[in-house]
């Protein structure tokens, strides 16, 4: 199964989780919490909970999902661990994540916007998210700023992303700051090797930098 396919068939699913959180009328099934005391405490508006209630709700529609086409079903091993749920293809044992976000409506067209998983994981300190676009539309198809450019520009820009703060840490420029900053960042160095084209198809194997001088002496 490919990531497309699995995510057309997720997405046709979806439409029976309306049922699992709401009436018809649209109107929340759980209201709030109860403790021992059969004391009952309205669900506030804090995304973390009302990502955790969706999750209670729609983890036996997930279970369902996987059973109909035959994949494994995995939890992450802790409550920060990214993703929350793991596909996994029982042929060929390929994996996808799913991440349950939640976020509100600012009007027909807008969202507040989702944090989608920290660009850095430090072992200490606030990690830095990477923001979710705003527009419904654009939620809904899919169609983020690296729609078309693809996973592997999506990667190189994210792992190498520095805030302000970081790059002084670090006493250094911010390479870039957004994806027009960093197609210029990206060409400052194509121009540079353009540049030296030549001097660089003339290098002899041994004079080739990207290669370890260790491997060189193991080969002769």
């Amino acid at each position: 199964m490919t990531s497309d396919a699995f995510l057309t068939l997720l997405q046709a699913h979806s439409a029976e989780f309306a049922r699992a959180v709401a009436t018809n009328e649209g109107e929340w099934i759980i209201k709030g919490f109860i403790d021992i005391y059969r004391q009952i405490y309205t669900v506030s508006v804090d995304t973390k909970i009302v990502s955790k209630v969706l999750e209670l709700l729609l983890f036996p529609m997930f279970v369902d999902f996987a059973k109909q086409h035959s994949l494994g079903l995995e939890l992450c091993p802790q409550q920060n661990f990214y993703p929350d749920l793991t596909f996994v293809d029982k042929q060929t044992a390929a994996k996808f994540a799913v991440d349950i976000k939640s976020t509100y409506r600012i009007d027909d067209k807008r969202v507040n916007g989702m944090t989608l998983g920290a660009a850095t994981r430090p072992g200490s300190g606030n990690t830095k998210n990477i923001g979710s676009v705003t527009n419904i539309a654009d939620l809904v198809s899919g169609n983020g700023p690296f729609a078309h450019l693809g996973e592997e520009v999506y990667d190189d820009y994210w792992m190498y992303y520095l805030t302000r703060d970081m790059a002084q840490a670090l006493g250094v420029q911010r390479p870039y700051a957004n994806l027009k900053s960093y197609a210029e960042y990206k060409q400052r160095g194509t121009d540079i090797i353009k540049a030296h084209k030549q001097e660089i198809e003339e290098l002899s194997e041994d004079e080739d930098p990207n290669v370890d001088q260790e491997e060189q002496e193991g080969e002769e």
